[in-house]
């Protein structure tokens, strides 16, 4: 059995990076990707904005 430990404190190093995952015409919409430098695993967080894909910003 595997033992999982986290640490709110920890930080990392990261890349950000903004990836087009569809483009419509003239509108693109871009998932913003934070990655950990270095060797894993890292944890994983998925949001995804609530502005059911008709209006707002994730910003």
């Amino acid at each position: 059995m595997t033992t999982i430990s986290y640490n709110p404190q920890g930080t990392y190093s990261i890349d950000i990076t903004d990836e087009i995952y569809i483009q419509d015409g003239k509108e693109s919409f871009e998932a913003r990707i934070y990655q950990p430098k270095g060797a894993g695993p890292f944890p994983v967080l998925l949001d995804v904005h609530g502005g059911a894909w008709q209006g707002g910003t994730r910003l």
